[in-house]
């Protein structure tokens, strides 16, 4: 089968599935504590040999991947400032206050 037949099967199926036949992506960079990203979900961990559900937070520096990692019961406003100390510092802005959402940015690049 000649490589052109399968180029243009390949076109029209990806474009029957809606897939994006070019995808646009726009490096990221960023000046030291410029940015910083927050995460806070529930994991689970084994503790004492017990199934325990704990509420995690990470933040983690944009430009020097610097991160401070907890789990633990304390509330969100405690943990920012934890990891602001252990970080000797706060960022200048997050994603979300740049694009002006309250949901997650991802740097798919």
């Amino acid at each position: 089968m000649p490589e052109v037949t399968i180029r243009q099967y390949v076109r029209k199926r990806k474009r029957e599935l809606g897939w994006s036949a070019a995808a646009t992506c726009v490096p990221q960079s960023y000046a030291l504590r410029q940015e910083g990203q927050v995460d806070w979900y529930e994991g689970w961990a084994e503790l004492n040999d017990e199934r325990t559900k704990l509420q995690v937070f990470a933040i983690r520096g944009m430009a020097s991947g610097a991160a401070y990692h907890r789990a633990s019961e304390q509330t969100f406003p405690e943990a920012h400032e934890h990891a602001f100390q252990y970080l000797r510092g706060a960022f200048v802005s997050s994603p979300a206050e740049r694009t002006g959402k309250r949901e997650l940015v991802t740097n798919n690049c």
